[in-house]
């Protein structure tokens, strides 16, 4: 409940920070994502080296933004990075984590269509594990890294690409959680 506290005062701060005239924008990605659990895998399952573990799996981002024009901004994004699924030794270990997300934006625009930009915020991460039908997850709090690059299509139409970086922590595991995204973005 703490951490939710933090995570709503950071966003209206943020909001007022960037001021009332700022654009507004949304969208949505489909992430490749990287989990870096191997020693998760090598906890639930008997192999003692986990390199055959299944580390790779699509996901989705969906973002919502205030600032979309200016030099800084707020976002909020839902990002569902997939589910793993491995077998070793006729054991299957499913991983899934998602988080919500609440990050300022800071962009720079070296031409007048493309924009870059970064991005650091709170992750609320949720973990889960599911092995031989037992079912392990946590939730926590987590730094959010963000970078993305975005090319305006038409008026208020935007492609975009993101990375985006979360921890999670599983059963005094932690592991790094990767999305590569590509996707589009309105603004409004």
């Amino acid at each position: 409940m703490r951490f939710k506290n933090i995570a709503v005062l950071s966003g209206v701060l943020c909001l007022a920070a960037s001021g009332a005239h700022a654009e507004g924008y949304a969208g949505a990605l489909l992430e490749l994502s990287s989990y870096n659990s191997d020693g998760l895998c090598a906890r639930y399952t008997t192999q003692s080296t986990a390199s055959t573990c299944d580390n790779r799996t699509a996901g989705l981002k969906v973002f919502a933004g205030v600032g979309g024009g200016s030099a800084s901004g707020v976002e909020a994004a839902y990002i569902d990075f997939g589910r793993t699924r491995s077998t070793v030794d006729g054991q299957s270990l499913d991983v899934r984590v998602s988080s919500f997300v609440v990050a300022g934006v800071l962009r720079a625009s070296p031409l007048p269509s493309l924009s870059v930009n970064a991005k650091l915020g709170v992750a609320a991460s949720k973990a889960t594990a599911k092995n031989l039908g037992n079912s392990v997850s946590r939730a926590h709090p987590s730094l959010y890294l963000g970078l993305g690059v975005d090319c305006e299509i038409v008026k208020n139409v935007k492609a975009v690409g993101s990375i985006d970086f979360v921890r999670a922590k599983l059963d005094g595991e932690r592991f790094g959680v990767v999305g590569f995204g590509l996707g589009a973005q309105v603004g409004f």
